[in-house]
């Protein structure tokens, strides 16, 4: 898809496509987006708390906190304006009871940052 929203190939895109085109639309420095359900930040964005980031590692990746966007139905605009507005200049979010977001200036950058999100060492839930 280009950042229109038009599709270029065969196949069909993801339900998600909103939320990525509107990542790379608002932010020039976003190149890649990764949007995941791995089990332990599912679990957290279904609890609908915030994330605190204890781990030093986890700090220079992520700041002080993983925020949680407002709960928005999948695949839809508001979604993907729920995130944007809660990611702000972040690189990783919780999406309210269904998943997480990272993103980066590249693909592999934002793959480490969801491998790193799901490593539970990193965070501290209150």
């Amino acid at each position: 898809m280009d950042l229109l929203g038009n599709v270029l190939s065969k196949g069909i895109p993801s339900s998600e496509w909103r939320l990525h085109v509107s990542l790379l639309q608002e932010r020039p420095d976003i190149k890649a987006v990764v949007h995941a359900h791995p089990p332990f930040a599912t679990i957290l964005a279904c609890a609908g708390k915030e994330l605190p980031v204890i781990h030093d590692e986890g700090r220079l990746l992520f700041g002080e906190k993983v925020p949680i966007s407002e709960w928005a139905p999948p695949g839809t605009w508001e979604l993907a304006r729920a995130v944007l507005d809660a990611l702000g200049t972040g690189k990783a979010i919780l999406l309210s009871r269904h998943g997480m977001v990272t993103v980066a200036p590249s693909l592999s950058q934002a793959l480490i940052l969801a491998e790193k999100l799901e490593a539970p060492q990193h965070f501290h839930q209150e």
